[in-house]
């Protein structure tokens, strides 16, 4: 039996204990009160993605190698076929090989790549379409062996020539590049019509942009382009000094160089630089203060502005603009509002928290219990004081605490206190006028949104898919929640649909929004019946489950699909909502 590996594509599946405190099956559970108050009228297609006679799983036993494309519209499997495997894309075979390995989707989900074994050799298929047999393509946390360019329009990957003495080489779009001992990292650019990567040739070092060889002295001087794909930067080592590379111009040398970076707008560039034992920031070339160390630069969206962190002696202190701030313990990462003007962060002055939002300090809180206790560290409090600004950039919010009890503080007002606040809160509404968090008070968990607080569950979802949400009108929200007997869906603040956690799942991965805010939709997978896609609180049977690292989305704002198995048979679920 062939030896098969394969890269998989992650899903967060809904973890932890299930269920709402009554449990129901239901039909429709829309009407007065309800959003949306009339029952949906539903056409639904099943369009068949093929049946796999036995599908290949990882040596070592599950999971299945079954991929979802990016956009989750597509699917391809590897199935078993007498001696050999295939690979099936949306139903269609794309051939047949001894093995096949790492298969990459393009990134508009079009178009797949993989690695497959031809004879003594391998070759890449793109599209069903064989390349030419190499002996290997290197395997490899340092490499990126299939890339497609940004407009999914190239492929380019590593490749090792037959009786070629293990040297290396980039094909792109079947083209071969020139040989080396070892190659870094292919990538394109932005704009899909570049390509550059780092590569080693005997005791040296070269970046190649462009197909043209740059010596970089003893240092992988890895190439990055700008957002605007016109210029492209790397470090070179030469006479024991570091130079950053503006598309070939040497920059001046520093003993070492790190975080070079451009500007969202492609017109600044800056890097951290050592001199002696001290370092400053470069920006534009122009040299920021000395400190003992200093790093994690971040512009700003409008490219005007940069921050970073900077150490003199035991004080960290934030550097704003080239002006340096004042003295703590530590310092994070810095945050600017979405319209720059705004800049936070948070510091530590001995053992206490303090939010720093535009140079204004809060009042000092204590660190999350589970700090420096790995043995009761809870996941859900490890994200206290991540700072979130509102869509508009008028608001801040965070979670905080004190003593023994968690609260938010939204625009510098704390709100009750809780026994824990739930990763990612608080979460702004799109119009920033709305703001909602999970908290946990007992052993129930609430739902609060514009400081109501909701009805009481074992558990919550957080933020973001499947925790709490609001419609893109900011009109409504919706979350996944458990009690002790079932999973149930609420939406403003009232259940639409509850199902028995012993033998359904209301799937939280699952739960969205069409794009104006009117509908919404989850699945509920089913371990003695159908399972089903409920849509504005209609139930829609379907056969079988949903494809693992699958999503269901809306494709426009009546427009709904999925990808779902029966057994070993696959296909695409689409729902259209009447006007």
């Amino acid at each position: 039996m062939a030896r098969i590996k394969l890269c998989l594509i992650c899903w967060a599946l809904l973890a932890g204990t299930p269920g709402c405190d009554t449990a129901a099956s239901i039909e429709s559970e829309t009407g007065p009160g309800r959003w949306p108050a009339a029952r949906p009228s539903v056409t639904v297609k099943r369009v068949p993605l093929g049946t796999a006679a036995e599908l290949v799983r990882d040596d070592g036993g599950p999971p299945e190698w079954v991929f979802v494309s990016p956009d989750c519209r597509h699917l391809a499997y590897v199935e078993r076929h007498r001696d050999a495997v295939r690979l099936i894309f949306d139903g269609v075979v794309l051939g047949e090989y001894e093995s096949v390995d790492s298969l990459h989707f393009s990134p508009d989900s079009l178009r797949v790549a993989f690695q497959a074994a031809v004879g003594a050799g391998t070759a890449i298929v793109v599209d069903g379409r064989p390349g030419k047999v190499y002996d290997r393509v290197p395997a490899g946390l340092n490499f990126r062996r299939t890339v497609f360019s940004p407009d999914s329009e190239h492929v380019a990957y590593v490749a090792i020539r037959p009786n070629g003495f293990g040297r290396q080489f980039v094909v792109c779009d079947g083209k071969e590049g020139r040989p080396y001992s070892l190659i870094y990292s292919p990538s394109f650019s932005p704009d899909s019509q570049r390509l550059a990567y780092a590569a080693r040739r005997g005791k040296g070092a070269v970046a190649v942009v462009d197909s043209v060889e740059h010596d970089t002295g003893q240092r992988y001087g890895f190439p990055v382009f700008s957002p605007d794909s016109k210029e492209v930067v790397w470090l070179a080592s030469h006479e024991d000094k570091v130079q950053v590379m503006v598309d070939g111009r040497a920059m001046q040398g520093y003993d070492d160089i790190r975080e070079v970076m451009f500007s969202p707008n492609s017109k600044r560039l800056a890097y951290a630089a050592r001199r002696g034992d001290k370092w400053l920031v470069v920006t534009d070339g122009v040299e920021g203060e000395e400190f003992d160390e200093c790093g994690r630069l971040c512009f700003s969206q409008d490219s005007q502005r940069l921050a970073y962190r900077a150490a003199r002696g035991a004080e960290m202190m934030m550097v704003v603009d080239g002006v340096a701030g004042p003295g703590f313990t530590d310092v994070r990462q810095p945050v600017f509002s979405p319209d720059s003007g705004g800049l936070a962060y948070v510091a530590r002055r001995r053992e206490k928290r303090i939010i720093v939002v535009d140079g204004t300090e809060s009042q000092p809180y204590d660190p999350p219990p589970s700090e420096g206790d790995p043995e009761s560290r809870d996941d859900r409090l490890v994200f206290l004081y991540q700072i979130h600004f509102s869509a508009d950039s008028r608001r801040v919010g965070y979670a905080a605490r004190r003593g023994n009890s968690e609260f938010v503080v939204v625009d510098r007002v704390e709100g009750p206190a809780y026994d824990a606040i739930m990763t990612c809160g608080p979460l702004f509404s799109p119009d920033s006028k709305r703001v909602a968090y999970a908290a946990r008070r007992g052993d129930r968990w609430h739902v609060v949104v514009d400081g109501v607080q909701g009805p009481p569950h074992r558990y919550i979802l957080g933020c973001g898919s499947g925790g709490i949400q609001f419609t893109p009108d900011s009109k409504h929200y919706a979350y996944v929640a458990e009690g002790d007997d079932a999973w149930c869906v609420v939406v403003d603040g009232k259940e639409v649909g509850s199902y028995d956690k012993s033998s359904s799942r209301a799937s939280g991965a699952s739960l969205v929004f069409s794009p104006g805010g009117k509908h919404y939709a989850y699945v509920v997978s089913s371990t003695i019946g159908p399972s089903a896609v409920v849509v504005d609180g209609e139930r829609i049977a379907v056969d079988g489950r949903m494809v693992t690292g699958a999503c269901l989305a809306f494709s426009g704002p009546r427009s709904l699909y999925g990808l779902f198995r029966n057994g070993s048979s696959f296909y695409h679920f689409e729902v259209e909502i009447a006007p």
